[in-house]
């Protein structure tokens, strides 16, 4: 994008949350506060550029989530993330019913955006299409494209599903938003008592679990030693207390493991960052799968999803599984 534009991005990012650089535009009608960068609220022209990809929380990114979480405040984004109940946040490409989704979308025109580029981009993380013009239009646009591209409507629940934790084509990915998306979207296209195998890589050594460089490591820390098999109840009483953006993984993750066992593979981590959780730490991809196997049997149904946190599938007791790299159809190569 040019280095004036990264330049700008990184003034942005790095001071949006600092108390003084926030400038209050209003409210939407759930009264999550539109408090974003006070450059961006003060700015005579505001254009968004993003990718609309494969989100369980909000059914797709892309559009105003430029705006929340790109460059809003947290109490924002606390708040946002607490709008949708939490078991209605287990696949990714829904997003009439989506509070949270259609309270961004809203943001948006609090926030006076005027313009903005989304891009739609398959799992070479070539851009297939594009659209250009008003932020709600332009992002809806690419909507049919994506589900052909990430839903995979007919699906048959293994023993064994294996998925790479929305690979990402930067270096900035965290296991704590990553392991949400893998495990919602496969969820479906894992049987009650299996096992899921999520592989991830991590990009900041000193703490595994977060966005690299994050000033809120700590709480992704938390929110994934918070992930266990509890009962209904308990589990309830542990999102109530922990008021966090976090809570809603915590419950989606938790109820998960309630039915079936999540196996963590993958460079960069270490046993003390999942004491305590649910998860199984085997570091070695194959070792992992070698686990599973002696688990479920020789015989042993397997899915495996490549692009694992951009996939949403929906299970089918009457139709034979499928790689989910056959969904891409006309999309696996690049066009514009």
């Amino acid at each position: 994008m040019g280095e004036d534009v990264q330049c700008l991005k990184r003034r942005l990012g790095c001071r949006h949350r600092k108390i003084g650089s926030r400038w209050l535009k209003g409210f939407t009608r759930h009264n999550c506060p539109v408090s974003i960068n006070k450059y961006a609220a003060e700015s005579d022209v505001l254009i968004l550029l993003g990718q609309v990809s494969m989100n369980t929380n909000y059914g797709y990114g892309g559009g105003a989530k430029m705006i929340l979480p790109g460059i809003a405040s947290y109490e924002a984004i606390s708040l946002s993330h607490h709008l949708a109940p939490p078991e209605s946040r287990r696949g990714g490409g829904r997003v009439q019913e989506n509070e949270g989704r259609l309270d961004i979308n809203e943001m948006g025109d609090v926030a006076g955006v005027d313009f903005i580029v989304n891009v739609a981009h398959n799992t070479a993380g070539e851009v297939v299409a594009a659209a250009a013009g008003h932020h709600l239009e332009a992002w809806a646009s690419l909507i049919p494209i994506c589900n052909e591209m990430y839903i995979r409507p007919r699906i048959k629940p293994a023993d064994i599903y294996i998925c790479s934790a929305s690979p990402r084509h930067t270096l900035s990915g965290a296991f704590a938003t990553d392991i949400l998306w893998a495990t919602g979207g496969g969820n479906n296209a894992t049987k009650p008592g299996g096992t899921m195998i999520i592989a991830h890589r991590a990009v900041w050594p000193q703490h595994p679990i977060a966005h690299l460089g994050c000033p809120y490591y700590k709480m992704c820390e938390d929110l994934t030693r918070a992930c266990k098999p509890r009962p209904i109840d308990e589990l309830i009483k542990v999102c109530y207390y922990m008021v966090r953006w976090g809570v809603t993984a915590i419950f989606a993750i938790s109820s998960i493991m309630n039915e079936k066992e999540i196996v963590v593979t993958g460079e960069g981590f270490r046993d003390k960052d999942f004491e305590g959780s649910g998860f199984r730490y085997i570091p070695v991809l194959n070792e992992a799968i070698d686990y599973a196997f002696r688990k479920h049997g020789k015989d042993a149904t397997v899915n495996v999803s490549p692009y694992g946190g951009r996939f949403a599938y929906i299970s089918s007791d009457d139709c034979n599984a499928d790689l989910a790299d056959d969904v891409m159809g006309p999309y696996a190569t690049a066009r514009t």
